[in-house]
């Protein structure tokens, strides 16, 4: 099933030289942006019972790196497009979500690691929960998108197709709403280069990436040193 795309902004944009390749003229790597303010943590129940007992740790890392952690409600992914020989031109022509809903979402507890962060770089925002109104259709959407909330005021709306010129690493933020459901997703981004073309496949080594819903669990944040509930019922919907 197809999401549908929602907001793509970037700071900046540019072009340069096109050309023929054999070959991409570019490597790509995705990766979970990890302890970082952008997201929540969600901690399965009995871990997620047992964290607030403790003082916060210093390193956010230890929060995620807890059994069955995952992000929640909102999920940030990095993609970065690594340069292949001499500057090229790279038109990237749309893109596409792919979600797997995987029902009742566990129990547990949401933990924020509080801090003023925004997004440097293209970044692009997608809800996930639009999954179950589509009914499968190809609903993505191409255009000038509006701006989204965690890039910064003086970023320009972008549209697709849309050309950079590629001449260092460029990065690329997909950031993913899920506020009603629990889902395994995937995305392809479609390019063109010269007489080259392909798809961008961001799916965490075949893995895909997971995110769950915050609906029914503890939310906590750190405040001078202890751990402060925002919301405390846990229950399975």
């Amino acid at each position: 099933m197809l999401a549908a795309l929602l907001v793509a902004l970037a700071t900046a944009a540019g072009c340069g030289s096109s050309g023929s390749y054999s070959a991409p003229p570019f490597t790509t790597s995705d990766e979970e942006v990890r302890a970082e303010c952008l997201t929540g943590t969600f901690v399965p129940e009995e871990t997620g019972l047992d964290l607030p007992q403790k003082r916060p740790p210093a390193d956010w890392g230890a929060v995620e790196g807890e059994p069955g952690a995952m992000q929640a409600e909102r999920g940030a992914v990095l993609v970065t497009l690594h340069p292949q020989g001499p500057k090229s031109e790279i038109r990237l022509t749309g893109i596409d979500f792919d979600i797997e809903n995987l029902g009742l979402r566990p129990i547990g507890s949401v933990f924020y690691k509080p801090c003023k962060r925004r997004l440097r770089g293209a970044a692009i925002e997608a809800d996930l929960d639009r999954v179950g109104q589509l009914d499968g259709s190809d609903a993505s959407f191409n255009g000038t998108l509006g701006k989204g909330f965690f890039v910064g005021k003086d970023a320009r709306p972008i549209s697709f197709p849309w050309s950079f010129s590629l001449k260092q690493p460029r990065r690329l933020y997909l950031v993913v709403e899920a506020y009603d459901i629990w889902a395994k997703w995937s995305a392809r981004i479609p390019w063109e280069s010269g007489s080259s073309h392909g798809v961008i496949k961001i799916d965490n080594g075949g893995r895909k990436y997971e995110i769950v819903d915050g609906v029914g669990s503890g939310w906590y944040q750190p405040l001078h040193g202890k751990w402060v509930s925002m919301r405390v019922p846990l229950y399975r919907r």
